[in-house]
């Protein structure tokens, strides 16, 4: 006899748990939507962060063409990818936000903000940096993304050792650090001039971790 009546109570169990399973399903489909699942915020793959875009104190011109308008000062930066932190890095910017494929020891402190294919733009508008740093290796197709983007977004080109040498330039130029910039270029170009013990040509090492290798030219 208990063993029959706990065998009943556990199909009344069964039977009442269904009923309510059954109840929620009902309610959570499409055409009723009188409930549903608590989804957490997914990051934003595009660069569509709310708030007012802040005029800038200056208009410059990244290394597509873009004119973009940035402060008077330009102190802090969000790296998109790793050599946009090494440059930033060479400049004496703080870099507040950096890739999560960018080793943390290259950019200490920084908080991390998607990879580099695909950032979290959400995460960059809450650090709220003077200026963003892409790369058009991976970037260039964002150029859109980025006009509507809340801060301003300085996009680099850093295939060659020439290019290397006029992202030093330009970014110089548009952060208030030419001096940082020159000083830059004269190191990557003393390293052109070392000799390798193996005859080989020297590489500058753009980026740490995941970085590209630039050959120097056999000129120099």
């Amino acid at each position: 006899d208990h063993m029959a009546e706990y065998i009943a109570l556990l199909g009344l169990f069964a039977a009442t748990g269904g009923k309510i399973g059954r109840e929620i399903y009902t309610l959570m489909k499409t055409e009723f939507g009188e409930a549903e699942e608590p989804v957490p915020e997914r990051p934003s793959p595009t660069a569509g962060a709310s708030g007012s875009r802040a005029a800038g104190a200056r208009t410059v011109v990244d290394m597509t063409g873009r004119s973009i308008q940035v402060g008077e000062t330009v102190r802090t930066v969000a790296a998109l990818s790793p050599a946009a932190a090494d440059f930033a890095v060479a400049l004496g910017l703080q870099v507040v936000g950096r890739p999560t494929d960018t080793p943390e020891a290259s950019a200490p402190g920084a908080k991390a903000t998607g990879p580099t294919i695909s950032p979290d733009f959400n995460a960059i508008a809450a650090l709220a940096p003077d200026l963003v740093l892409a790369d058009a290796a991976f970037h260039a197709g964002r150029t859109r993304d980025f006009d509507r983007f809340t801060y301003p977004v300085f996009v680099l080109k850093a295939n060659s050792y020439t290019e290397v040498l006029a992202a030093l330039t330009v970014l110089g130029g548009a952060t208030g650090r030419d001096e940082a910039a020159a000083a830059a270029r004269e190191a990557s170009q003393r390293r052109c001039l070392t000799p390798r013990s193996s005859g080989a040509p020297t590489a500058w090492r753009q980026a740490r971790g995941a970085a590209r290798s630039i050959i120097c030219p056999t000129g120099l």
